[in-house]
């Protein structure tokens, strides 16, 4: 493996981590919607039962999303970037060792 095809893999794996905590951020808030929803339409109905599962799905849903938003914030950090380069890149390298799988973690 050449040194840019390294070096593109790295980067193709910071760039996933990102694209999945923001998956995380958007997916949460769409939960906390349709919670808000389900909660609303429970007590418009007088159902209990279901306000109670949109005020569940809203707690989900903004935790989702705060769990991204965290992720994002760590690696759009100087110190976070680094760190997420630099274990991509180890795993990268382990992976290209003869006797590897090549199997992804």
């Amino acid at each position: 493996m050449g040194l840019l095809d390294f070096a593109g893999k790295v980067v193709g794996d910071v760039v996933k981590g990102a694209e999945h905590s923001a998956e995380d951020v958007l997916k949460g808030g769409g939960k906390v919607l349709g919670g808000a929803a389900d909660f609303a339409k429970g007590l418009a109905k007088g159902n209990l039962s279901e306000a109670f599962g949109g005020v569940k799905e809203m707690g989900k849903g903004g935790f989702d999303a705060f769990s991204g938003a965290k992720d994002l914030t760590e690696l759009a950090s100087p110190e976070g970037l680094a760190a997420n380069v630099l274990l991509d890149g180890a795993k990268e390298g382990i992976k290209s060792l003869p006797g590897q799988n090549n199997a992804t973690a």
